[in-house]
């Protein structure tokens, strides 16, 4: 088989085995997100601990915040992936099918996706009730960036998806775009096939109105563009995958992958630095956040193209995060938040790291329990990823993921008020927690 422009392609079954490594992808960028939502735990007791001093370059913040280790909990990053993702998986069936059964993908598709999002939703809600929220001695991203009363209202549009600020789960805002994009198919698929012959110049012209959405603050041109970006990859996947034959052919090809790693690892983490650097409303600041989709693409180019890559993606422990990853991103934030305030505020690292446990044996008891079985199917379904490379499930949904309750206000740089958030501050004066106030791109 081959592509329309003559770039020898592997077939169906060859391929297939390849994108499993987009299954490990997804499992790591969820963790990701985990490890991005207990910095934001820890953050202001580290400001405690170690001072202000701590932000400035080589201290502790600076490194885990400012530097290219910010990599790992890179959570905003994170979310550009999972787009990605979605652009690739669901457009993929429907280029490879003769005639696409539209009629049996929308009810599939928004069923899955919806479903176990308000299964989620009960469950924050479940945990609001059972665990009192008071307030916190600081500014942090526990206290503002999360409900801490049930309000129905609220917690109806966050169930439907209509609300792209939520605080009862946070990480559903990231699924309201999913669903806009899994309507909005048809045209995003008949735009990447018009753009296929200059798919170059597509995906350059989707980053600048990236950046325009970015430097406007407007939500659909930041987020819109990336799936785009997938869909047009999808287009183009054989001759994708024959670039990466042909690094992985020449002598130095892991060299040059380890590079690739390296450069796609920085610009994913330039907007950090420069907001460390510049400021958070800086224009460089914004445009290395915009730049962010080439390191993001880097990575996703790497992880189908180098068979390194795929080997550590393909293992063990890369497909269990990838199988998991719908439900601990679902789950993840109502239950770190619900911890952090039943262990108290002075335990954070406790919240942090019980969250993940207390996940994995939910998952493992959602699969045993007999007492409800309606309830016990409806959990099981979202704890597995409604979308799996290798699955033959529909696509898409296995993306699932957070990065916070408010994708517009990451990290909060207001000191509390002493009207609305602080009744009992410790006597221990400690600074307002930093971050960037910019959108997560």
């Amino acid at each position: 088989m081959s592509t329309d422009d003559g770039t020898p392609g592997s077939d169906r079954a060859s391929r297939s085995a390849r994108l499993t490594s987009l299954d490990g992808v997804r499992g790591l960028a969820a963790f990701v997100v985990v490890l991005w939502h207990a910095f934001l735990l820890a953050e202001p007791h580290l400001i405690e601990r170690w001072g202000p001093q701590t932000r400035a370059p080589g201290g502790l913040h600076w490194w885990l915040f400012a530097s290219p280790l910010s990599l790992l909990i890179s959570g905003e990053q994170a979310v550009v992936v999972f787009f990605l993702l979605s652009g690739i998986v669901l457009t993929l069936p429907v280029l490879r099918a003769d005639r696409f059964d539209w009629w049996a993908y929308y009810p599939r598709r928004i069923v899955r996706l919806w479903l176990p999002v308000v299964v989620s939703v009960v469950l924050a809600i479940a945990l609001l009730l059972l665990v009192p929220r008071a307030s916190v001695p600081v500014d942090s991203w526990q206290w503002r960036g999360n409900a801490h009363a049930v309000d129905v209202a609220q917690a109806a549009r966050e169930a439907g998806l209509v609300s792209f600020a939520p605080t009862i789960n946070g990480p559903l805002w990231s699924l309201s775009w999913e669903m806009a994009f899994s309507i909005a198919l048809p045209l995003f698929v008949v735009t990447a096939l018009v753009v296929r012959r200059w798919w170059v110049v597509a995906i350059v012209a989707a980053v600048v109105v990236v950046d325009l959405g970015v430097a406007w603050d407007l939500s659909p041109l930041k987020y819109l563009p990336v799936f785009l970006i997938g869909a047009i990859a999808a287009t183009n996947l054989d001759a994708i995958m024959a670039a990466g034959d042909r690094i992985g052919s020449r002598r130095l090809h892991r060299l040059l992958w380890w590079s690739l790693f390296a450069v796609s690892g920085l610009v994913v983490t330039a907007s950090r630095i420069s907001d460390s650097v510049a400021g958070p409303a800086a224009a460089l600041t914004h445009v290395m956040s915009a730049l962010g989709i080439v390191g993001c693409m880097g990575l996703v180019f790497l992880a189908v193209g180098s068979v390194g890559a795929r080997k550590v993606l393909d293992a063990k422990p890369a497909q269990w995060l990838g199988r998991i990853s719908f439900s601990l991103y679902l789950v993840h934030v109502p239950l770190m938040v619900t911890l952090a305030y039943l262990f108290g505020w002075d335990r954070w690292g406790m919240a942090s790291s019980s969250g993940f446990r207390r996940r994995s044996r939910w998952r493992r008891s959602s699969r045993v329990s007999s007492k409800h079985p309606r309830t016990v199917f409806l959990v099981a379904r979202a704890d597995r990823p409604p979308f799996s490379i290798t699955g033959g499930r529909e696509p898409g949904e296995g993306q699932m993921r957070t990065l916070s309750s408010d994708p517009h206000q990451v990290v909060m740089r207001r000191p509390c008020s002493p009207t609305s958030s602080v009744a009992n501050v410790s006597s221990t004066s400690v600074p307002p927690t930093r971050g960037s106030a910019r959108p997560p791109m």
